[in-house]
C-alpha cells in the first residue's frame, strides 16, 4: 500500500491554518517553507516528514521560527527533539530558519 503524502500534507497545512495554537507567524513561515522545498523538488514524504516535526516544535514554543536564537533552539532540542531529529530538521531548513550568521548553530 503507498501512502499519500499529498493528502497528508494538505491536511497538515489545514490543521496549521485552522488552528490558533502554532502562532501566525509560524504558520506563514512553514507554509512558505512548504513551498520552497518543493521548488527545490523535495519528495512529499521528505516534505510531510520536515512540516510534522516542525509543527509539533511550533505547537510548544513561544516565538516564532525566524526570531528563534541559538538558545531558543538549545531549549528546542533538549524538550522536544532527540539530536538526530533536530540534525535532520537543521540540515534541511537550518540556513532557511536562520539566514544571519549570529544566529546559526554550531
Amino acid at each position: 500500500m503507498t501512502l499519500d503524502y499529498e493528502h497528508k500534507i494538505d491536511r497538515l497545512k489545514e490543521s496549521l491554518e485552522e488552528s490558533d495554537e502554532f502562532g501566525e507567524r509560524n504558520v506563514e513561515l512553514l507554509l512558505d517553507f512548504e513551498r520552497d522545498l518543493r521548488l527545490k523538488d523535495y519528495s512529499s514524504a521528505r516534505i510531510y516528514k520536515l512540516l510534522s516535526t516542525l509543527r509539533v516544535i511550533a505547537r510548544h514554543i513561544g516565538f516564532a521560527f525566524d526570531e528563534a536564537t541559538e538558545d531558543d533552539l538549545d531549549c528546542i532540542e533538549k524538550k522536544q527533539l532527540g539530536l538526530e531529529e533536530l540534525l535532520e530538521v537543521e540540515k534541511h531548513c537550518g540556513d532557511w530558519l536562520n539566514p544571519t550568521e549570529e544566529r546559526r548553530i554550531g
